[in-house]
């Protein structure tokens, strides 16, 4: 059995979901379905709903710094290889 489902939602919104649907090749009355089911199976909204705007990964102190000297090219070490590299780092 099936049941109707409505919803009033800005025209534009509506529009650039289908067309992302739909670049996925799902409707979007399966996106929905499939949003559904997530809550269910998850027991709540399957994400996690926040009011940040900014990235949601905030680098540490030490990759702050190592992202900095990248960025001033100083600090850097060369390799001859990628094997070279990943026996410098133990791996």
């Amino acid at each position: 059995m099936t049941t109707l489902i409505q919803a009033r939602v800005d025209s534009k919104l509506k529009e650039e979901a289908e067309n992302i649907m739909g670049q996925l090749g799902i409707t979007l009355n399966e996106a929905i379905r499939m949003f559904l089911t997530q809550v269910i199976i998850q027991k709540g909204i399957p994400f996690k709903p926040t009011l940040r705007i900014e990235p949601i990964y905030e680098p540490n102190e030490k990759l702050q710094q190592i992202i900095a000297d990248v960025e001033a090219k100083k600090n850097l070490t060369h390799y001859k290889n990628t094997d070279e590299m990943w026996s410098d780092l133990g791996l």
